[in-house]
């Protein structure tokens, strides 16, 4: 379907994507299986990550169903990461010819002022950070003490 994207002309080529990522964005929301909000979250990054048409689509539709994601399926960490990673891709600039020279648009700008914006989105990504170092360092923790009992118990054998 990728392919079908980026031809035709620039304006349909604008609505295919729009089209594609507001269908993308449903998936996440709505599906009821886990898997298929995983894949469509997959899609949406790699489709964001290729184009500022789809740049620009997710700033003006995603946010809110990527807040959600971050907030409600906080467990998921193959979700976290997916959102994560679109949010990334609808931040980092691209320049492609493709995309063609008249696109006076930033979508990149657009989207990081929308993101700070939301005083939640930032809060919700600093919570986020807490919780992701939290795991790290408990997880070295028991990690580390897991190794000294097993070196303690061979040693006094």
């Amino acid at each position: 379907e990728l392919v079908d994207l980026f031809s035709g002309t620039k304006a349909q080529r604008r609505a295919r994507i729009d089209d594609y990522v507001e269908r993308l964005l449903d998936r996440i929301s709505n599906d009821v299986l886990a898997d298929d909000r995983r894949a469509a979250m997959i899609e949406l990054q790699s489709v964001v990550a290729e184009s500022r048409s789809a740049q620009l689509a997710f700033g003006a539709m995603g946010f809110p169903v990527f807040m959600s994601v971050l907030k409600e399926e906080r467990d998921d960490v193959e979700m976290v990461r997916g959102a994560l990673e679109t949010l990334v891709s609808a931040l980092t600039p691209i320049d492609y010819a493709r995309e063609g020279p008249n696109n006076v648009v930033q979508p990149t700008l657009m989207n990081s002022d929308l993101l700070s914006r939301e005083a939640e989105s930032i809060s919700l990504l600093l919570s986020l950070l807490v919780s992701i170092f939290f795991v790290i360092v408990v997880t070295q923790s028991a990690s580390l003490k897991f190794n000294y009992k097993m070196c303690a118990t061979h040693i006094r054998y």
